[in-house]
Order: C-alpha cells, then sequence, then structure tokens
C-alpha cells in the first residue's frame, strides 16, 4: 500500500502513468512500454525503478542521448562476454513472454535503463562508469548530460517527495558525487593569456558613460560611418551582441594578495585596487572574492551568488589577469551583455561574453589614444562567424534563423547584395511586389519572417493584410515626451531611434499633412511605441536616403494632444547595419493624415468614432480608418483561414509521403486538390507510414466556396456541386474559387466538433518569400 501511494505521487509529479503488473520478465524491475511505466509486482525498489525510467527517457529526449547509450553499452560490452546484439535478442525474447512486443532500440532503451538505476543506488557504479570513459571530453559530457537530468528529475518530484526520503537522498548523493567528478575533470576556464593583462568594457549602466557620446556614436551610424571610425571619435562601439560598449582602462589595477586568505571570502574592492572601475560600478565593491586551493580553473564567476572564485595556485600577477576577466562577466550581468558559459559547454570559446572577456590583450601599456584606434577584436563583426549568445547564465541558446522548410540553411545576416537587390525595386508598396521582387527579397523576407512571424509585411503581402480584422487594443497617443533617444514599438518590437532627422524632415516639409503634424512632435516618443505597422515601401537607390536605407515603413496612430483625436502617420527608415548582423530603424518624417478631429459630428459616416474623445479602438478600426483617409494605403484583401480574433489560423496536412517543401496535388490520390484541416487528429489519420509528416500551414484563401457539411461524412456531402471533395472542388475551381471550406464535416468515422476542413488548388498557394506551389511551412 505504501509503494502504491508513492507511486501516485510520483506518477503525478512526472506526468507519467504507472501501474503495478504481476511479472513482466524473468529478471525485470520495470519497463517504459508505449507512454506507461510498468513495474514489476516483485520489484525491490519500485521507486528507483520508476527514477530509472523516467532519467532515461529525459536523456532519449534530448540531442546527447546517443552519446551517454553508446557509453552505456560500451561499458556493459566490457563486462560481459555477450553482444549487444545478443543482449538486445534476449530482452526481446523475454518481454515476448509477457506479451510485450519490444522492437531493437525499445529493447537497446530497457537495457540503458536497467544500468542508470545501478548508477543512481551505488556511488561505486558511478565511479567505476565515469572512469571507464577514457576521452576527458566525452567524460565531462557523460557527467554534465547526467547531471542535467538528475536535476530535472529532482526538480519535478521535490514539491511531492520529502528531502529525507531515502530514495531522493540516494538520488542527491548521486547528484553531488557527479558534480564532484565534473569538478575533477573540468578544464581551466581561462586560455593561457602569456603576460599580457586584460581590460574591461562598460555599458550604459555604468555611472561614468558619456551619454552625449553615446548619442553622437548612434548619429553617425545612421548616417552609415563604419564602427572603426566611430570608436575613436566617440569612444563607444558595439559588442558582439549589439550592445553598446566603452572600455574601461584596468592599466593601473592591483591585486592586493595581502587582503585575501585562502577559504576566506572578501569583498572586491579589498583585494582589487580599480578606481576607475569601482567608479563605473559603485556595486562592484560588494561583489565577494575567494581564493580557493584545489581549484582547477583560474577562475569562476558565479551570478547567483555574486562571487568570484580565483586558484589559489597562480603567482600573483595571473591572479590579476583571472580576477579581471571574471569581473567582465560580473559587469556582463549587470549590463544585460551577453555572457560567458560554464567550462564543460561544448560552445564555450564561441560564445560572446567568453570572446569578449578574452578580447583584447596587451592593452595595459597602451596610451588613452592608442586604445581608442586599436580596435578590439570583440567589436570587429564578422558575419560569417559562428557566435553562441547566452542570456545572463540561463544558457539560452540564440540560433540563426533557418525558415522552417528551408533546406538551404542560408545564412540570414543581410549583406551588400541584399541592399542593393531591394534598391533595385522601383518604390512601390510591398502590396504591389511582383513575383520577381519577391524572388530578389526572399533573404530580406526571411529574415523579416524570423523576427516578426505573421506581422511580416511580406507575410501579409502573401496572405493578405488580416489586421483588417485584428481585434487588438489600440493605445491613444496622450503623453508628451520629445526626449531624443531609442523607443521599442510594441506592435513590431522594433527598436526606432528618434534623433533630430524626425523634426528636421517633419518641419522641413510644408506640405498641409507635415505643418499639422508639427504640434505632435512634442508627443513623438508616445507615438513611435503606440504606432500600428500597416505599409511597407520600398527605397530605389536613385532615392534612398543613404546607401543603407532599405525600405520605408508606415506605422499609424490616434494621438490627441488636446481634445481632439488625430489620425497620424510615422515614417520609419529601416537601414542596413554594416557593424552588426541587423538593421536600424530610425524615425523618419511625421503626417497629420486627418487634421479634422476624428468625431461623429464633423464626419457623419464615420461609425467608429463618436461625439466624445474616444480611447478604446481595436487594430481593425484603425485600419479602417487608415484606408478610408490615406489614399495611398492599398492592402490587399486577406485570406479567409483566419481564427476568430482576425489572426492567422494554422491548418495541418497529414501524408505518409512527407519529406517534400513543395505542395503538388499530383501527390494526392485524386490528383486535383490537396486537404488540409484545423484538427491535428484529423490531418494525422492520414500520415501513418515510415514517411509519414504532419505540416503545419497557413493557407491564402480569398475567395473560397464554403459548404455547411451538416454532420454528414466528407464524401458524402450531397453539395450543389457534387457529392465528394473532388468532385466540389474540380467544379469550385471552373467558377473562379480559389479554395473550398467545408465545415461540421464528418471524418474517419469520428465527429469532430466545429472541425472545419480547406481544400486548395496547387496555383493558388504560394510562400511569405515569394514563389508559387508551396506554403508557408
Amino acid at each position: 500500500m505504501e509503494d502504491r501511494t508513492a507511486l501516485d505521487t510520483l506518477g503525478s509529479a512526472i506526468s507519467v502513468p504507472i501501474k503495478i503488473v504481476p511479472t513482466i520478465s524473468n529478471d525485470a524491475n520495470g519497463c517504459y512500454y508505449k507512454g506507461v511505466i510498468y513495474i514489476s509486482l516483485s520489484a525491490d525498489d519500485k521507486v528507483m525503478t520508476v527514477f530509472s525510467h523516467e532519467l532515461t527517457h529525459y536523456l532519449e529526449d534530448t540531442l546527447d542521448y546517443t552519446e551517454y547509450k553508446k557509453c552505456v553499452l560500451g561499458f556493459i560490452q566490457k563486462n560481459t562476454d555477450k553482444s549487444i546484439d545478443e543482449l538486445v535478442k534476449e530482452k526481446v525474447d523475454t518481454y515476448a513472454k509477457s506479451s510485450i512486443n519490444l522492437t531493437y532500440e525499445e529493447a537497446t532503451r530497457e537495457i540503458v535503463a536497467d544500468y542508470t538505476q545501478n548508477i543512481l543506488k551505488d556511488a561505486d557504479a558511478v565511479m567505476e562508469f565515469v572512469d571507464s570513459i577514457e576521452n576527458k571530453e566525452q567524460k565531462r559530457g557523460v557527467i554534465r548530460r547526467l547531471l542535467d537530468a538528475i536535476k530535472e528529475l529532482i526538480n519535478k518530484i521535490k514539491a511531492k517527495f520529502s528531502s529525507k526520503h531515502s530514495q531522493m537522498q540516494d538520488l542527491q548523493k548521486t547528484h553531488d558525487l557527479l558534480e564532484n567528478m565534473l569538478k575533477e575533470v573540468a578544464e581551466n576556464t581561462e586560455s593561457d593569456t602569456g603576460s599580457e593583462t586584460r581590460y574591461s568594457f562598460g555599458g550604459t549602466k555604468a555611472e561614468t558613460a558619456n551619454i552625449t557620446q553615446l548619442s553622437r556614436a548612434k548619429e553617425m551610424e545612421l548616417n552609415g560611418e563604419k564602427a572603426e571610425t566611430i570608436r575613436p571619435k566617440t569612444g563607444w562601439s558595439r559588442g558582439l551582441d549589439n550592445k553598446w560598449k566603452f572600455e574601461i582602462d584596468d592599466s593601473k589595477a592591483k591585486y592586493k594578495e595581502e587582503k585575501i586568505r585562502l577559504g576566506k571570502a572578501v569583498n572586491l574592492n579589498e583585494v582589487l585596487e580599480h578606481e576607475d572601475l569601482f567608479k563605473a560600478y559603485p556595486d562592484l565593491k560588494k561583489v565577494k572574492v575567494k581564493e580557493i586551493a584545489n581549484l582547477d580553473a583560474r577562475g569562476v564567476y558565479s551570478p547567483n551568488f555574486d562571487c568570484i572564485f580565483i586558484s589559489e595556485n597562480l603567482p600573483t600577477q595571473e591572479k590579476l589577469k583571472s580576477l579581471i576577466h571574471e569581473v567582465q562577466h560580473a559587469i556582463q550581468v549587470r549590463e544585460g551583455f551577453a555572457v560567458g558559459e560554464s567550462p564543460d559547454n561544448e560552445n564555450r570559446k564561441q560564445s560572446a561574453g567568453e570572446i569578449e572577456a578574452d578580447d583584447v590583450k596587451a592593452r595595459q601599456s597602451m596610451s588613452k589614444a592608442e586604445r581608442l584606434n586599436t580596435f578590439p577584436k570583440s567589436m570587429k563583426p564578422n558575419q560569417n562567424a559562428d557566435v553562441v549568445f547566452w542570456e545572463n547564465g540561463k544558457g539560452t541558446n540564440k540560433t540563426k534563423f533557418s525558415l522552417k522548410g528551408n533546406s538551404d540553411n542560408e545564412n540570414s545576416n543581410i549583406g551588400e547584395k541584399d541592399v542593393e537587390a531591394i534598391q533595385s525595386i522601383a518604390q512601390k508598396s510591398i502590396y504591389d511586389f511582383s513575383d520577381e521582387d519577391m524572388k530578389k527579397t526572399k533573404k530580406i523576407a526571411e529574415r523579416y519572417y524570423s523576427e516578426m512571424k505573421e506581422k511580416s509585411p511580406f507575410f501579409r503581402a502573401w496572405f493578405g493584410d488580416w489586421r483588417a480584422n485584428d481585434k487588438t487594443p489600440v493605445h491613444v497617443v496622450t503623453e508628451k515626451d520629445n526626449s531624443r533617444g531609442v523607443r521599442k514599438n510594441i506592435d513590431t518590437g522594433w527598436d526606432i531611434n528618434v534623433s533630430g532627422k524626425v523634426f528636421n524632415e517633419t518641419k522641413g516639409h510644408k506640405g498641409p499633412k507635415n505643418v499639422s503634424a508639427v504640434s505632435h512632435l512634442d508627443y513623438i516618443n508616445s507615438i513611435v511605441e503606440s504606432a500600428i505597422l500597416f505599409d511597407s515601401y520600398t527605397i530605389p537607390n536613385t532615392n534612398a536616403k543613404s546607401n543603407n536605407s532599405m525600405m520605408m515603413h508606415s506605422l499609424y496612430a490616434i494621438s490627441n494632444i488636446g481634445n481632439e483625436n488625430e489620425l497620424v502617420k510615422l515614417y520609419v527608415e529601416e537601414l542596413n547595419n554594416i557593424n552588426s548582423n541587423g538593421t536600424i530603424k530610425r524615425a523618419y518624417q511625421l503626417q497629420n493624415i486627418n487634421k479634422i478631429p476624428l468625431e461623429s459630428k464633423r464626419f457623419s459616416n464615420n461609425s467608429l468614432a463618436s461625439s466624445d474623445q474616444r480611447n478604446n479602438y481595436t487594430i481593425s478600426e484603425l485600419h479602417a480608418l487608415v484606408k478610408q483617409h490615406d489614399k495611398n494605403f492599398k492592402p490587399t484583401e486577406a485570406s479567409k483561414v483566419v481564427n476568430e480574433d482576425g489572426t492567422p489560423k494554422v491548418v495541418y496536412h497529414g501524408t505518409d509521403k512527407g519529406g517534400f517543401y513543395v505542395f503538388d496535388p499530383k501527390m494526392s490520390d485524386d490528383k486535383i486538390s490537396l486537404f488540409f484541416s484545423d484538427s491535428k487528429v484529423t490531418s494525422n489519420s492520414y500520415a501513418q507510414s515510415d514517411n509519414q509528416q504532419l505540416y503545419e500551414v497557413y493557407l491564402a484563401i480569398k475567395k473560397p466556396y464554403v459548404i455547411d457539411a451538416k454532420g454528414r461524412m466528407w464524401n458524402e456531402l450531397d453539395d450543389k456541386l457534387g457529392n465528394t471533395t473532388r468532385e466540389i472542388a474540380e467544379k469550385a475551381k471552373n467558377q473562379g474559387y480559389d479554395g473550398v471550406i467545408i465545415e461540421n464535416v464528418r471524418d474517419m468515422g469520428a465527429v469532430v466538433i466545429n472541425n472545419t476542413t480547406k481544400e486548395f488548388y496547387n496555383d493558388f498557394i504560394s510562400t511569405a518569400t515569394g514563389g508559387n506551389k508551396s506554403a508557408v511551412v
């Protein structure tokens, strides 16, 4: 009874059903089969059996399971006369006697799980297994994977199991043992640096940061100047993580060894003499520093404890180097810079934080002028470099964008050729792009989709402007703020620079829309934050504002600077950033599209406004206002395949012929149309082979033929165009429809409530990056 209660609690904690059965096989305590953990009634330690199978299941779901399995099987092979194939066959035959039919892989998994249980219970087994791995890197990797898996398991069950529970104690002992082993095999966290001394990079949060020079640096960047030119003039440049940084001189830094005693923690300012550093970051004084006798690494910074550990075995000058290196990691955490990574991580040397902390050797003897003119390696953009970014020690790997289904795996960085390609297109709205225009800007479109998803201008040009139905609320601007700086636009997530450009351009044009917009410039920051993106235009090279101009975006807001709501239009110029992998957006010009108040007494035909000034507009209402009052705004009709809130609807296509990225009706049974459903269950029922695949797609169906099946089967629709989807699809196409939507249909003998299926034709499908015969996947 006690076992049953414990297993029920454990099953609830790990969200996996656990069943006790009379027997599984002659020698098995448990097995994981089709999502259920089965435990033998005769198992000596039922809870630990569950632990081992759940741990193996966790490892199996990671990319590194193959390496762990290889080490376990290698260890077992060394300690038995039988081959792995023989052991697997025995396992399959034994389980078959209990009517459990295991595949080769499932049987192998059970062998690994059985041995994992030994590791969890027996410290000697842990040490014996780890010592058997000869390759140091492989050994460290396996230990790290086991540690991560055990941590995950402990986190899952600690709320349900007391730390005094015997199995929990065994699990914690194994965890602690592995952690100590990891320290023993860890390599130095710092590369050999010879006799050279390091320095520090500060950011915008430093009290000594020269914000005036930073503004100048940003303005120079907006004007297309290179980083190598900006830094000597301002002292500021961007790091690999795209954050602005300046140098803090470490040439006078000293390590006060007499202030620190082995094992005793002291404040950083007690052991490090560094006036410039503490002026910039006074709170660094309180960072704790400890010297450790048996520390394998030169130095380690723990952000959780805000503590630096330094190896006691280093010479004094080497301790200073290591300390300065680790202080840089402390600054990274405070500034939100990309941080370094632990010594056991395979990407450590590629992490932006480690590159920065290792950067610019031999600068101690440089003068200020020499430092400004000797460009730091960590601030030189290398678009071909494979750099990993870690977010404040959380281990979040920001990988380069790869469009789902794009087999080219092209680098998404925008280069000169991409800028030239978009500048070669005549000035036009993205809604007017031809297929050729879409092909030219394919790489840029992929970049947009990776950053903005369905809000991407390119996606909306293909899908249709679904924002005409978007029910998201719009903020009415009433806050006064015209300070210079960077503001985040809530709708797009863009960081938009507010500089003298928007003031000069708005005041420099004498048209009525610009003149009446001048008074709104006092509210420019609120407008930048609240405006909604509706349109985007190309800037041909003949009209380019700068060599790096890419697009001009039209964002709209409702602004009330007194007692009247007015419709304003914000132009945002986008430029390729030659100093980083991204682009720069800057507020370019402001117009007042409708200087007449948006009131029903002035616009009797405007049902969107009431006599009192509204503050509860939606994006769809704003969209209608813009369409009514801005003659240049001509969006395309949105697809009818949308959710109730107007956003694009994901639908599914199941197939037993997976592996393709171009939808062609010739691959389907009826050769005419393809079937999609908003039900994963229904679509999955069509994917029942070794080559099965379920595609998640958006459909741009602008003129569908709609049928209410009223609960009938898909092949008994009894519609005026026919009974089957094939008949209806063929006739609907001939009548000019671009798809068929069938509501309330019964499929595969099951009734799916509110299920909607879609039929569409090959020649009406295109992707968000242009082209034909494919869907967004």
